[in-house]
């Protein structure tokens, strides 16, 4: 079976866009893509089993369409198909058109985790061991990945900056220091009649590292790149992780890391931390190859990356309901007394806080075209009614009430007005309760909500 697609129409795609198959001799099969490809990728480690095809970032969710066909899911970014410099690139842009993705990114990662519920490795990775992309026209996509870097370095210096032993060689005056270096000494001092001096070599513990160079060069490129831009289009937040990650590696100098360094720099053991970031900080170099005047050239690069578009929408309406002073708790797991004495356990999107009559409501964020509509919360009803019958084995025979729904809010990806539904038709029978539906302006202004 094949399902052959055109490479030029793999680097022009969008969220969940249905690929067009095509009889050119050099079309890509996506076949073997969208089905278990890439499950044992570094990407899917952190998870506890293999993800589905439509949540697996190595392909940027390629999977079987019920419609028909081979579609992507909610990732965006760019990777090969494949292992190698030839294998062929697969390029997906956000399916919002007026996104400003840097401005969406950079509030999401300066909002506090417990409103947002995103964590940093499931939203946004690179991968330093597949070859370079060239090409790829993304929205934003320079300071998009500078951004990413500042944030994981600012998080990476509070903990995990290490200090370690270099050897250094230095011709003391009056004193000895670790080993004297007796032909050093020699040449430099006894033949000049320098009996006052010594030349020691010994060990000084510092954060003077080649793993920390290599931080600092791509921290030095990033702020260089920043300057070169209008501050109109730079988020705050990234000149202050910019700040704390230069102050943090003040003592460590600015080099140019040559490519052999990037093989003996450490990774793993006791330095398993600098993984990450040092990932990052060769995306940031790879991108930015500056010319002497601190612009970027043309052509430029971008390893292999992913952004989980539907994680990063969630997390934008946790940043809009803490804007809108909501009070929001994500992705908490909490049970919930129903009108027939069930209680029920969710997890849900957000919980957050009305007025006093109304108590407090759940809030689920739909990453989808156009306004969420009354079917998605039937469906969610349905889903969450079979789940909890299950647990409740024998209990749930009876038709659980969808009470709970009463103070249920959707937030949808695109601007509209509110709309409500009363007296649906639910498999258990009408109720009565009403469920607001509502549309938050996805375009980086966490104003509108």
């Amino acid at each position: 079976m094949s399902y052959p697609v055109a490479k030029a129409d793999l680097r022009a795609g969008r969220e969940w866009q249905r690929w067009k198959s095509s009889a050119l001799p050099e079309a890509v099969n996506l076949v073997p893509f969208a089905s278990g490809f890439g499950h044992d990728h570094t990407w899917n480690r952190s998870e506890g089993s293999p993800p589905a095809a439509a949540d697996n970032p190595r392909t940027l969710g390629l999977h079987w369409w019920s419609g028909g066909g081979i579609r992507c899911s909610h990732f965006i970014g760019a990777v090969r198909l494949g292992e190698g410099a030839d294998a062929p690139c697969l390029c997906v842009r956000p399916k919002v058109e007026r996104l400003d993705l840097a401005a969406v990114f950079a509030a999401v990662l300066a909002a506090p985790p417990t409103q947002t519920g995103v964590e940093f490795h499931r939203l946004f990775g690179c991968d330093p061991a597949q070859a370079p992309i060239e090409g790829v026209e993304l929205p934003q996509l320079t300071l998009l990945e500078v951004t990413a870097y500042l944030y994981c370095l600012a998080q990476f210096a509070r903990r995990h900056l290490r200090e370690d032993f270099r050897r250094v060689e230095e011709n003391l005056v009056g004193r000895v220091r670790g080993r004297v270096r007796i032909a050093d000494q020699v040449r430099e001092n006894l033949v000049r009649a320098r009996a006052d001096r010594m030349v020691c070599e010994f060990t000084v513990l510092g954060r003077d590292t080649l793993e920390n160079r290599i931080l600092k060069a791509a921290l030095a490129a990033g702020l260089r790149w920043l300057h070169q831009q209008p501050r109109s289009v730079l988020p705050d937040a990234v000149w202050h992780w910019g700040a704390l990650g230069r102050a943090a590696l003040t003592a460590v100098p600015v080099q140019r890391i040559a490519p052999r360094e990037w093989k003996t720099a450490r990774r793993y053991g006791a330095m398993r931390h600098y993984a990450e970031p040092l990932a990052l900080a060769e995306l940031v170099l790879t991108r930015l190859h500056l010319d002497p005047s601190g612009c970027a050239t043309k052509g430029q690069h971008t390893l292999p990356f992913f952004l989980d578009g539907n994680r990063l929408f969630e997390a934008w309406v946790g940043v809009c309901l803490g804007y809108a002073d909501c009070q929001p708790e994500a992705q908490r797991e909490r049970c919930f007394s129903l009108p027939n004495e069930y209680r029920w356990k969710l997890r849900p999107d957000f919980l957050v806080s009305l007025e006093d009559k109304v108590g407090r409501a759940i809030v689920d964020a739909k990453y989808k075209p156009g306004k969420p509509g009354n079917g998605d919360l039937t469906r969610d009803v349905r889903k969450k009614n079979a789940k909890n019958a299950k647990e409740r084995r024998g209990a749930g025979r009876r038709r659980v009430s969808e009470g709970w729904a009463a103070n249920r809010v959707l937030v949808g990806p695109t601007p509209g007005a509110g709309c409500q539904g009363q007296g649906t038709r639910w498999p258990s029978g009408s109720i009565s309760s009403v469920a607001s539906i509502r549309a938050v302006e996805y375009i980086g202004s966490p104003g509108a909500l």
